[in-house]
């Protein structure tokens, strides 16, 4: 008994993908491709936050003497403020944890407008405020970072840098 096989017989034609069979692949291969690009896009996929947590965010900027050291670590949205907690670098070289509370209002013909800010939980002075106010509109036409920090886990392990 002889396994051998006889390929005299195989015509050239038989050999060659149909049209049917070219296209199923093609299909295959696209929609591998497709199923690969959209896990990577939902896995980079960040949040953005609201203009006010652009607004706020530059506020803390303003007021630190290193913002490139600034870290936020994470934000709660409200309809009409928003709460940063962050890390930044001090002058010394000391690594600070920080909060800011901006509460902001809708102003006829000026937009949006900070009426309180509370950093570290004590009040922003009313003056500070106002000259901070100029600068909103100046803020939001240069399109701030509304990226939102990835949220904290619940193991330890996922905290560490």
């Amino acid at each position: 008994m002889s396994y051998h096989n006889d390929y005299t017989n195989v015509k050239e034609e038989d050999l060659k993908f149909t049209r049917n069979e070219k296209l199923g692949m093609l299909g295959f291969f696209v929609g591998l491709a497709l199923l690969i690009f959209l896990i990577y896009a939902v896995a980079t996929h960040r949040e953005k936050g609201t203009i006010m947590f652009g607004v706020c965010k530059a506020f803390v900027e303003m007021t630190l003497t290193y913002p490139p050291t600034m870290h936020v670590s994470e934000v709660l949205q409200y309809p009409r403020a928003v709460r940063i907690f962050y890390n930044y670098t001090d002058p010394y070289g000391n690594m600070k944890s920080e909060a800011v509370e901006c509460a902001f209002t809708n102003v006829a013909g000026r937009g949006a407008q900070a009426t309180s800010i509370l950093h570290n939980r004590k009040e922003i002075s009313e003056e500070r405020i106002k000259e901070f106010n100029k600068t909103i509109s100046a803020i939001v036409n240069g399109e701030p970072d509304l990226i939102l920090p990835r949220p904290l886990g619940y193991n330890l392990e996922d905290l560490k840098d």
